[in-house]
């Protein structure tokens, strides 16, 4: 019995220090599945035109979700797999508001102009003067643009729904957002978790055998 509350203690430790430990980024890898919705903008920045929406990756393997670009100045191509590290947590106010448009109203995507609108807002919060969508953008759009743009009169730095969203740098191709993905620690104590939870199992085997 002593044996066996002495596993658990060294596995407790373990899993404390493992979860207090900062782990900022780490490295994975993005496969680039497509695109959402989403459509054509053109807007004064280099290149000046390209698709705005949805962007469909899966991170090692892992099941589809949505991601959105915050890098106008590096590509990207449909089908390839990018060794990535992720960035957690996000700093600077223009990735941080970034962040905040992704957490509130990538959910709520439901139709082209919306996924354009959207990816338009986040390059605004990005770039900042950089960055100005052609006014002659289709109407819906560039309403539902505006609309997001003035969301960010509301941003707040702190706001818990931030922790939920990543970088994802890929290497030699663009930066993009998406919601968090597990990260080793948490993986770590999943882990640590369900050994300790065996090492139980077994022992009360034992007993009644």
């Amino acid at each position: 019995m002593k044996d066996l509350r002495l596993k658990i203690l060294v596995l407790a430790v373990t899993a404390a220090i493992i979860g207090l430990s900062p782990l900022p980024s780490w490295a994975i890898s993005t496969t680039i599945d497509g695109v959402g919705r989403g459509g054509y903008l053109t807007y004064s920045h280099n290149p000046g035109g390209s698709f705005a929406g949805e962007i469909k990756i899966r991170i090692d393997g892992g099941p589809q979700q949505i991601a959105f670009c915050v890098d106008l100045d590096h590509y990207i191509y449909q089908g390839h797999s990018y060794s990535t590290t992720i960035v957690k947590p996000i700093t600077g106010e223009n990735y941080l508001k970034a962040a905040w448009l992704m957490n509130k109203f990538a959910s709520g995507i439901a139709s082209n102009s919306d996924g354009a609108a959207l990816q338009a807002a986040i390059w605004k919060a990005v770039y900042g003067d950089g960055f100005t969508l052609n006014a002659s953008t289709d109407s819906a759009v560039y309403q539902k643009y505006l609309a997001y743009v003035d969301a960010l009169k509301d941003f707040k730095s702190d706001d818990p729904g931030l922790t939920n969203i990543v970088l994802l740098q890929l290497q030699g191709g663009q930066t993009l957002i998406t919601t968090s993905v597990p990260e080793p620690s948490s993986l770590l104590l999943l882990g640590t978790g369900l050994l300790g939870l065996g090492i139980t199992t077994r022992y009360r085997k034992k007993r009644t055998t």
